[in-house]
């Protein structure tokens, strides 16, 4: 099985758009650009998740599926309130 990496410069699925593009690519997009923004490096370690979600709230709809975003932040949120 093929997984292509997520992109919004350029057209990886073919045209696609919302639930046309396969869940698992859909899923990797949204923890892509987590895992991207919290381990850049460029932010102190305080400020990274935030950050990171304030990615992933942003681009709920546009750039990420709106439920699959809701769901991450909800997670994420439920893990923090853990520590």
């Amino acid at each position: 099985m093929a997984i292509m990496k997520s992109g919004a410069a350029r057209d990886t699925h073919g045209g696609k758009k919302g639930t046309e593009i396969p869940l698992l690519s859909r899923i990797i997009a949204v923890a892509e650009a987590y895992d991207r923004v919290y381990n850049s490096g460029e932010l102190p370690p305080e400020g990274r998740a935030e950050s990171a979600l304030k990615v992933i709230r942003d681009g709920a709809g546009t750039q990420f599926d709106p439920q699959l975003a809701d769901m991450f932040l909800r997670l994420a949120s439920n893990e923090r309130d853990l520590d």
